[in-house]
């Protein structure tokens, strides 16, 4: 194996890649579930490729393409995968073509480096799958074992490693998925066998092509000033290191390395010629950047919110990541369960936001349906089949929905196991979650807190009029807003905001209550927010009000009162 044969192979392993894209971000639950892996991975690669100049001199090409990546290096996989390659290329700095022994050597002295280069190592990643890819076949590697041969075997070897990271990251078993960053190497070196074997991988058509490109978000639809922020901000940049500022302040990696220990995590840090890259996850970059700046001034710098980039992933459906078999690592694999529960929920949302508040309230599958579309059945016995939990509860957060929930655990055999808890609106089942969290051990008692929850709370609603209607207390013209108590209509008016305000205070004792909870429908603008907070303020001053984005489709808004 030459630098012009592994120029080729290095091309088809980031062509497999780009191809695969997506479906790796989708994997990314961990460290934290922002889709992004593939892309950073992709990134990575491709600056390292456009750094480096074609040579036979196998040598000299690996050490362009490693300062390439880490130089072009982005989020937690992207840092490792550069630190894979750069133990690979000092390895054989001085080989200009290598065997299958130089080799196994390089592949040994690449996953040593990327394990000195992260601060807290976690198994169950790609540090795990490039560590026992080379340590399970090293011995096998002899005479008569040509390089084609030996990187087969180290595939083979890593795909093997990557079925067993969901059992060794939680977070993975519970997402039902594999490691992305493991997933995303794999690709790689799939593509890269490939070429070896004559068949390098080629580009998408330009139709499929066009489905890689990120979709355009807008952050402010998915973080305002509703949101929480439990996530904090990636930050990354390269430090180069000045001479008029180390010699006051000498510089140490180890001392640099526990000083940011103590202000974040998924820290990853490489020192090469004076230049220091890191990548760190810190809910405070102000003091991440003074510490650096005591040794040096930036060369590159990025900081994201991971908040932002959360909720865009998690507002996109994962029903179609699953995890891999040893034929596609992007396919199914049922031999693969999820973590086993004493209680799992099952509810029903119309919305991207209400889904979204909903598993991040403890929901473990939600399923689409609403007033408009009713979950069927089938969905329901899906949902059951695939969670593993002695018990579980169900929230329809829909009177049409209840029936058919019923059935479900008819169909499937488990009403035994199935409770469904007949949640007429979704802050029904809101508030159930809310009171019966996960932290409540015991199994009753939980489902009890949840049933007493639904009951708590009274459900407004305001939606836009399709028809005109007359009885003997209303009239409405369509286009006019009506607003309903439990699905009983109690208001009409041109205004939403109007509608819904005659509404609430319909609500019985409503002055005595403790709380709003405000989902806004996904036609709701910020300025209507800011109107209906006013007018809510104005007339209920001493009651406090929580908005939520829900995004849902037929409520422009709905009232929890509480």
């Amino acid at each position: 194996m030459d630098g012009a044969l592994f120029e080729t192979m290095i091309k088809s392993g980031y062509q497999n890649l780009r191809n695969n894209e997506n479906k790796i971000n989708k994997m990314n639950v961990f460290p934290v579930p922002d889709g992004d892996t593939g892309f950073n991975m992709r990134q990575t690669l491709e600056h390292g490729i456009n750094n480096a100049t074609s040579t036979k001199h196998l040598g000299n090409y690996l050490k362009a393409l490693s300062k390439g990546m880490l130089l072009g290096a982005r989020g937690n996989s992207g840092v490792i995968l550069s630190q894979l390659f750069s133990g690979f290329a000092k390895e054989l700095e001085s080989d200009g073509y290598i065997n299958a022994n130089e080799l196994k050597s390089a592949l040994i002295k690449a996953y040593k480096t990327a394990y000195r280069a992260v601060s807290c190592p976690v198994e169950g990643t790609i540090l795990t799958v490039a560590r026992e890819g080379i340590e399970g076949i090293k011995s096998q590697i002899g005479r008569g074992v040509t390089a084609q041969v030996a990187l087969s075997m180290y595939l083979a070897e890593m795909k093997k490693s990557v079925q067993k990271t969901p059992q060794m990251l939680e977070v993975l078993q519970e997402a039902g998925v594999l490691d992305s960053g493991a997933v995303g190497y794999i690709t790689i070196f799939d593509g890269m066998i490939k070429a070896m074997h004559g068949e390098p991988v080629q580009a998408l058509s330009k139709d499929d092509e066009i489905t890689l490109k990120s979709e355009v978000t807008n952050p402010a639809s998915c973080f305002n000033r509703n949101a929480s922020f439990k996530y904090g901000y990636c930050l990354e940049f390269l430090l180069q290191l000045l001479n008029e500022k180390t010699s006051k302040n000498k510089f140490s990696l180890k001392v640099f390395t526990e000083d940011l220990k103590r202000l974040g995590n998924s820290l990853v840090l490489i020192e090469e010629d004076y230049i220091v890259k890191v990548h760190i996850h810190t809910f405070t970059p102000e003091a991440v950047i003074a510490k650096a700046r005591a040794y040096g001034e930036f060369l590159t710098f990025k900081l994201e919110n991971m908040q932002v980039q959360h909720e865009e992933f998690i507002a996109k459906s994962l029903d179609e990541v699953a995890v891999s078999s040893d034929e596609n690592l992007y396919s199914v694999n049922p031999d693969v369960k999820k973590k086993h529960k004493d209680l799992a929920v099952v509810a029903v949302a119309d919305g991207d936001g209400i889904s979204r508040i909903l598993q991040e309230l403890g929901a473990d599958v939600v399923l689409r349906g609403g007033q408009t579309m009713n979950t069927p059945a089938k969905d329901f016995v899906e949902a059951f089949k695939g969670l593993d939990a002695d018990r579980i509860v169900v929230l329809p957060n829909n009177s049409n929905i209840i029936k058919a929930a019923e059935q479900a655990a008819d169909i499937a055999g488990m009403t035994n196991v199935v409770t469904v808890l007949p949640t007429r609106s979704v802050l029904e089942g809101y508030y159930a979650l809310a009171m019966g969290t996960a932290d409540i051990e015991d199994v009753k008692e939980r489902i009890a807190k949840m049933e007493d929850g639904a009951k708590s709370i009274t459900t407004v609603c305001v939606a836009k009029s399709v028809k005109d209607y007359n009885d003997a207390e209303f009239s409405c013209k369509k286009g006019d807003y009506i607003g309903f108590i439990d699905k009983k209509l109690i208001s009409v008016d041109k205004n939403k905001e109007t509608a819904l305000i005659k509404a609430v205070k319909r609500v019985e004792d409503v002055y005595s209550k403790n709380a709003f909870i405000i989902m806004t429908g996904k036609n709701f603008t910020f300025n209507e927010q800011e109107k209906l907070d006013a007018l809510l303020e104005k007339e209920f001053c001493e009651i406090e009000r929580d908005f939520l984005d829900g995004g849902q489709s037929v409520y422009d808004v709905i009232v929890g009162v509480v």
